[in-house]
């Protein structure tokens, strides 16, 4: 947010230039983040006023929600930029913030000499969301001396590790880009010379006496030399930090490792008023980005589900969002949502990213490539998963033909520690899951059609077995996971069905898991689905088709018919293949 371009100020040995937006220290110019600025800017220009915490982010941030940690990190930036200084910023508790130092106004002059102490490149636009994990970032930093931030290509690492770079406590900061290179050696030397030296021993000399954090981006394809270069300044720089953006940890001790997903979403059934869609991180994010492509794009609340529904079929991905965003003032939002299901074809040709970042499809091909031949298989196989799955699917549906269950989880752990395969947040049952452009992509890829059926018979097999045990055990009572309803699984459930009735599928194995997954569907209270399955169910059944097990379908169909409100849909509404 702009303040103006009002003549400089003065206090002590700083010169603040709201025109420039540069603060100088007898040394030169101080670096500081955009928003670590406005808060200094508006602590300065209020002369010796407190003012609340409130008044500072709507003057900073504007109509932005922002929890009151992301403003004490940018304070704690303002202070560690002032250094024996930041006594001139004052907390007044249970108040906010006051300027205590004595202002004056000098005449212009000519900008001081910027000091030598960084390279980080200043981010072309502001950063939407990621308030509570920039927050996390900083606060590592403060301690630990590696921090690894982790995830898929494409989720925004670099942009917030530059943010982080710039927040955190350190004196120098400088950035190593090895996303592109060639050569790590290559890179590593150049920013010696930088420091007057050559190679990576020259750069921990010049290190060793500094106060410093070195941000080394685009670790992937250089992991090993990456480490090799983290080991060795930690070792002989103790002042120094580093910071590492990667889709895989450098698995080095002490490395302290942030995960960092795509932007959280309501799912589909989860109600949400329009007004509160506008202010989700996602949503925000298209939003901006569509603006900037078309300055006359203005997004309503009557255009926030269309977006919600376009952020959701993208993951949540930040650069899927991005790609997407430039393509609405061109499409509108209905084609672009329409079209949305095509979310490797449609989103490309940003000439302004890194190559590997220009489309959709470089993003995730970029990720399977550094990917090992054994991972590339077991990420093929895992493809066939419609939604999340725990390590026993995984095991049943990829193992065979080559794969035994051991590569499997060898292959599980690689592809989750790359970050092509995600698991959520309960670590003690852990499920996985592909986000849906890395599905999309692999189903594409050689190999993919030929293993199509023998993995749909394998899936459809696995969750016929788990759906009649869980029957099962509702019969006998047994308090045991088995017994549980399947609701984690009825998306697995539903692509099982499906392929079991569909062409080249088998109608045998689909009898046997509509009729046993039968109390899953009335838990859940899916009566209308239930019906139409049932009725599936018995229109396809085999000639040889147990009469029990017949005579049990046509009467929990005609329970479910009765049970649903408005009257089932037909199956073809519940897609097909």
């Amino acid at each position: 947010m702009s303040f103006g371009g009002g003549p400089d100020l003065a206090f002590g040995a700083f010169r603040l230039s709201t025109r420039d937006r540069t603060l100088s220290g007898g040394a030169g110019q101080i670096r500081l983040p955009s928003r670590a600025f406005d808060v200094l800017v508006a602590l300065v220009e209020s002369e010796a006023t407190v003012v609340t915490k409130a008044d500072l982010r709507r003057r900073v941030w504007g109509d932005v929600i922002v929890e009151d940690n992301n403003l004490h990190v940018q304070i704690a930036a303002v202070r560690r930029a002032l250094g024996a200084d930041a006594r001139f910023i004052q907390t007044v508790p249970g108040r906010g913030y006051r300027f205590v130092g004595e202002l004056s106004r000098p005449p212009p002059s000519p900008a001081a000499a910027a000091l030598t102490s960084t390279n980080l490149p200043t981010p072309m636009t502001e950063m939407i969301g990621r308030d509570a994990e920039l927050a996390r970032i900083v606060a590592l930093l403060g301690t630990a001396r590696l921090v690894s931030l982790v995830g898929p290509g494409g989720v925004g690492k670099t942009r917030l590790a530059l943010a982080a770079a710039e927040a955190a406590p350190a004196g120098e900061r400088w950035m190593l880009d090895l996303s592109e290179a060639d050569s790590a050696e290559a890179v590593v030397a150049e920013l010696g010379r930088a420091l007057g030296g050559e190679g990576a021993d020259a750069l921990a000399a010049a290190l060793a006496e500094r106060r410093a954090l070195l941000l080394i981006d685009g670790c992937e394809p250089h992991v090993d030399a990456a480490a090799a270069l983290a080991r060795r300044l930690l070792r002989r720089c103790p002042d120094a930090r580093v910071l590492v953006t990667s889709q895989t940890p450098l698995g080095l001790d002490g490395e302290h490792v942030v995960r960092l997903a795509p932007f959280e979403l309501p799912g589909e059934g989860d109600p949400i008023d329009p007004d509160q869609a506008l202010v989700l991180d996602a949503v925000r994010l298209f939003a901006e980005r569509a603006a900037m492509v078309d300055g006359r794009f203005r997004l309503g609340a009557a255009d926030a589900a269309a977006v919600l529904q376009i952020c959701r079929a993208l993951d949540g991905v930040p650069l899927a969002i991005e790609l997407a965003a430039a393509r609405a003032p061109v499409l509108g939002l209905e084609p672009l949502r329409a079209r949305i299901v095509d979310r490797l074809g449609l989103l490309g040709d940003r000439r302004d990213l890194p190559v590997r970042h220009r489309s959709l499809r470089a993003a995730v091909s970029w990720s399977y490539r550094l990917a090992g031949e054994l991972e590339q298989r077991v990420l093929r196989r895992l493809a066939v998963f419609p939604a999340d799955f725990d390590l026993a699917a995984a095991q049943e549906v990829a193992a065979g033909d080559g794969v035994s269950p051991e590569d499997v989880v060898a292959g599980l752990s690689a592809l989750v520690q790359r970050s092509l395969v995600a698991t959520g947040d309960d670590l003690i049952r852990p499920r996985h899951r592909l986000l849906q452009v890395v599905r999309d992509f692999v189903r594409q890829q050689p190999g993919w059609d030929d293993e199509r059926p023998r993995l749909g018979r394998r899936h459809a097999r696995y969750f016929a077995g788990l759906a009649e045990a869980a029957d099962q055990g509702w019969t006998l009572g047994a308090d045991e996971p088995s017994a549980a309803c399947l609701d984690a699984e009825l998306e697995s459930l539903r692509a099982a069905i499906v392929w079991s009735f569909g062409a080249g599928g088998d109608a045998a194995v689909g009898v046997r898991l509509v009729a046993a997954a039968a109390r899953c569907w009335f838990d859940a209270g899916l009566y209308a689905e239930a019906a139409v399955w049932f009725a599936r169910a018995l229109e396809a059944a085999p000639p040889r088709t147990d009469r029990a097990l017949l005579m049990r379908l046509y009467h929990l169909g005609e329970l479910a018919a009765s049970a649903a409100e408005p009257p089932p849909p037909t199956t073809a509404s519940l897609g097909s293949g």
